[in-house]
């Protein structure tokens, strides 16, 4: 059975080790065992490393949020009616 993604998705912190221990040449294998994670963990943390080139986030994809203040509302209910 497969995880949920946010299960598989490494912390911050291990993001950071699971990279730097990349840099250093070790194995994803040899990585999940020394920080006690998932090899699934590890090769998903040094796929974005190796896609990104850091160990942020990527992009987020959609359209950003519309702002909803008094000024917009106003404008926007005097078009309706």
């Amino acid at each position: 059975m497969q995880q949920p993604a946010a299960a598989m998705k490494p912390s911050e912190e291990e993001r950071c080790a699971i990279i730097t221990l990349h840099k250093l040449g070790k194995t994803n294998r040899k990585i999940a065992k020394a920080l006690k994670v998932s090899t699934n963990k590890v090769w998903h943390a040094v796929k974005r490393y190796q896609e990104v080139g850091n160990g942020s986030d990527r992009p987020r994809s959609g359209h950003p949020r519309t702002q909803r203040t008094p000024k917009v509302i106003k404008a926007v209910a005097e078009q309706i009616c």
